[in-house]
């Protein structure tokens, strides 16, 4: 069986504890400690697992000199600075590519567990959720996975008003992943803003935006954009890629749908918050301008899904305790308070169902077997070189033969 689905099976059963009988908090918070350990611990197993150890692996089997990594000119097979930094110095102390592995699933969970430690109650739920949405994130890209670590470590920074941290987890987050300079620079520097007043209606004409652009050539408008910007060619060829792929009609449509429905009727002014419901507007106009590509959106939304998840659970858990002093509730809402918090519960635990079932569907389908389960574990089993070499050829077949196969790529 494919480990993704083990995870996602075992961490949706601890989330359904959470709506089991009346509400304990010593016992729920007991369970999503074990759930997040549980989590951690099957993640952190994996070896050579998945189709980016064709480029990692070689790569932190080469790795360079320092001298190198500080070049100028450096290697076009290099990665960010920061990734190369980490690497090479992980390498020096002699840690295994492995142990590497193991090192970024540790911080990533350590930075996650501190923000969910922010929601009052349902964190197993939200955890789930979150590795719902990611499990990609942590599986394979280890260079983004870092970046978004730091992000949201660069986040708490500024509910805890350390301003000199914040600066340090945002540079953090810019040289570990390309994609980090488009979320790190312009969050830290929307934190240091004025608050905005933002209304919530704006979140319904993103709505009616995103469904609009279902019947425009977005790929061609942003293509063009592209070069009005005068990109390097890698980024360039790299966007092109990513918007190749597209889907306009997707089964996650609806969780946006709501997404964007519950922001219109509830905002949130408490102050952990802060600025987060400007931030809130810009991560979810970034879900309706790129929406219909899929593994763009998957990119970008690992930054921002955390984040929201967070503040609509924490919003929620005031509305349902009526602590509304902090809240500006639609009376829509206040209505039918007994009624959209379970409906919305149920819509994303149907969500969670169908990513176990779609992620095993790609599993049967894809002939590489690049998912099926391999952990440190295995190595009692097979040589260390044999089990290596065995997970490399699986990773190259797919890339050769599976990667661009654009009619049966797994949607969200």
């Amino acid at each position: 069986m494919s480990l993704i689905v083990i995870i996602l099976i075992v961490l949706t059963a601890f989330a359904l504890t959470d709506f089991l009988g009346p509400h304990n908090h010593r016992l729920h918070n007991q369970i999503y400690y074990i759930a997040l350990f549980v989590t951690f611990f099957l993640f952190t197993i994996k070896y050579c697992y998945g189709a980016d150890i064709a480029i990692y692996v070689p790569y932190y089997d080469e790795l360079p000199t320092i001298r190198d990594l500080l070049h100028l000119e450096r290697p076009d097979t290099l990665f960010e600075p920061g990734f190369n930094l980490f690497c090479f110095l992980l390498k020096s102390l002699g840690v295994s590519y492995w142990g590497m592995t193991a090192i970024i699933s540790a911080i990533y969970f350590c930075a996650l567990n501190k923000l969910l430690k922010k929601i009052p109650e349902y964190r197993t739920f939200a955890l789930c959720l979150i590795v719902c949405f990611d499990y990609n994130l942590i599986f394979a890209t280890f260079r983004q996975c870092l970046s978004v670590s730091f992000y949201i470590l660069m986040y708490l920074a500024y509910t805890e008003k350390k301003t000199i941290s914040m600066f340090l987890y945002m540079i953090l987050t810019c040289v570990m992943h390309k994609s980090g300079i488009f979320f790190g620079l312009p969050t830290f520097m929307l934190l240091l803003t004025k608050d905005i007043n933002i209304k919530k209606s704006s979140y319904t004409v993103l709505a009616l935006l995103m469904i609009l652009a279902l019947i425009l050539p977005l790929k061609s408008s942003a293509l063009a954009l592209a070069n009005i910007f005068s990109l390097n060619h890698d980024l360039y060829i790299s966007i092109d890629y990513h918007l190749s792929f597209t889907k306009k009609l997707q089964v996650v449509l609806p969780i946006y749908l709501a997404l964007f429905m519950s922001m219109s009727l509830m905002k949130n002014r408490a102050q952990f918050f802060g600025r987060m419901n400007l931030m809130i507007l810009l991560f979810t106009a970034t879900i309706a301008a790129t929406y219909q590509f899929f593994p763009l959106l998957w990119r970008l939304r690992s930054y921002f899904m955390p984040l929201i998840i967070t503040y609509i659970f924490t919003t929620l858990y005031q509305f349902r305790q009526a602590d509304n002093g902090d809240l500006d509730v639609s009376p829509f809402m206040t209505r039918n308070k007994k009624l959209l918090i379970p409906f919305t519960s149920a819509l994303l635990l149907l969500f969670c169902v169908h990513t176990i079932m779609a992620s095993q569907k790609e599993h049967i389908r894809l002939k590489s077997r690049i998912y099926e389960a391999c952990t440190i574990f295995d190595l009692r089993q097979y040589p260390e070189e044999k089990l290596v070499q065995r997970q490399l050829s699986r990773a190259k077949r797919y890339w050769k033969y599976e990667a661009l196969d654009k009619d049966k790529v797994k949607l969200d």
